[in-house]
C-alpha cells in the first residue's frame, strides 16, 4: 500500500508539473498581482479538482474493468475545444500588475477559480488513468477507502507540484515586468488556441475518413 501512496503522490506531482492550461496562467497571474498566498489557495481548488478526478479511476479500477475507450474521443473533443477558448481568452487577455492584494475576496475568488478551470479540463481523468497504467499501479480488489486514498494522495502531489510552481512564479515576481509577463501569457495562449484548433481538425478529420 505504501508504494501505490508513493505511486499516486507521483502521478499527481507529474499531472501539474505536465500540464499547460488556464489554470497554469491564471495562477502565474494572480501570484505575480497578489502574491503567493493567492496562488497557493488557486492551487488548492485545482488540487481539490484533481482529488474528484482521480476518483473515477480509482474507484472505477477497484470495483470494475474502468475501459476509457468509449469516452476518450468525448474527453479529446471537449479538451480541444476548451484548449482553443481559453487560449483565444489569454491571447487577447489585458495582463496588469496590479499592486498587491490580500483580501478574504481575492482569496475566495481564486479558490474559485482554481476549481472551476480545471473542473471544465476533462482530460484529467484520462491522463490520471495513464499515468496509473505507466507506473503499473494494480487497484483492482481494493477497498472504497483505500481507493479515496490513493485519489487524495494524488491531489497531495498535485499541490505539491503547484507550491513549487508558485514560488517560482513569485521569484520571477521580482525580475520580470509587466510587459514580458503579457507577452509570455499570450504566447503560451496562442499555443494553446493554435495547438487545440489543430489536434480538433485532426480528430475531424480522422472520423470525415472514416466515413
Amino acid at each position: 500500500m505504501i508504494l501505490l501512496i508513493l505511486k499516486a503522490l507521483l502521478v499527481g506531482f507529474a499531472l501539474t508539473v505536465t500540464s499547460l492550461g488556464p489554470s497554469k496562467l491564471m495562477a502565474m497571474q494572480r501570484t505575480f498581482v497578489y502574491g503567493p498566498k493567492n496562488g497557493l489557495t488557486l492551487a488548492a481548488g485545482s488540487a481539490f479538482v484533481d482529488i474528484l478526478y482521480s476518483l473515477i479511476p480509482a474507484i472505477g479500477m477497484t470495483f470494475w474493468a474502468l475501459d476509457l475507450d468509449a469516452w476518450r474521443p468525448w474527453i479529446d473533443y471537449a479538451f480541444m475545444v476548451m484548449a482553443i477558448i481559453w487560449g483565444i481568452v489569454f491571447t487577447l487577455k489585458n495582463t496588469r500588475l496590479q499592486p498587491k492584494e490580500g483580501g478574504r475576496m481575492n482569496a475566495a475568488g481564486a479558490l474559485g477559480i482554481g476549481f472551476g478551470l480545471n473542473i471544465i479540463n476533462p482530460s484529467n481523468v484520462a491522463t490520471v488513468t495513464a499515468g496509473f497504467a505507466l507506473l503499473s499501479m494494480d487497484l483492482t480488489g481494493l477497498s472504497t477507502g483505500s481507493a479515496m486514498l490513493i485519489a487524495v494522495c494524488v491531489g497531495l502531489g498535485s499541490f505539491a507540484a503547484w507550491g513549487a510552481q508558485i514560488y517560482l512564479f513569485h521569484y520571477l515576481r521580482e525580475h520580470i515586468t509587466e510587459k514580458r509577463l503579457a507577452l509570455i501569457i499570450r504566447c503560451v495562449g496562442l499555443t494553446l488556441a493554435v495547438g487545440g484548433a489543430f489536434g480538433l481538425g485532426y480528430m475531424v478529420a480522422d472520423v470525415i475518413d472514416i466515413f
